[in-house]
């Protein structure tokens, strides 16, 4: 990403900063998790393969009312995704059909994650 500006209009860029984390499991590590994003100011934290279930509420990921948190739990073990986001950052949630066209076949294909969605689009 770069940030250009125009000489008559004074242009300002600001960058977000955003982790990626193949969690294997984001019960035992919710701790790291949060001290990590308050150390390192990360404005958007992705999560996969979060292991979590409707039994686990949002504020045991996001301890502080600074953050929002939105997820995709899978109904058996394994699996499950999800996204952190700054409250101050404007979010719009978008529902998405049950099946979306595959890129490699055009066929539908089931969204059951939210990287599984990701993947599709």
């Amino acid at each position: 990403m770069s940030c250009t500006g125009n000489l008559a209009v004074h242009n300002t860029c600001e960058l977000l900063n955003c982790i990626v984390v193949n969690a294997r499991s984001l019960v035992n590590k919710v701790d790291f998790l949060n001290l990590y994003m308050q150390s390192c100011s990360v404005d958007i934290a992705m999560f996969t393969e979060s292991r979590l279930d409707d039994s686990i509420p949002h504020s045991f990921l996001i301890s502080q009312n600074q953050y929002k948190c939105f997820r995709k739990d899978r109904d058996h073990s394994g699996g499950g995704g999800g996204i952190i986001v700054k409250s101050d950052i404007a979010v719009v949630p978008v529902t998405l059909p049950e099946k979306l066209p595959s890129a490699e076949t055009g066929e539908n294909a089931e969204t059951t994650a939210v990287s599984d969605v990701s993947h599709q689009l």
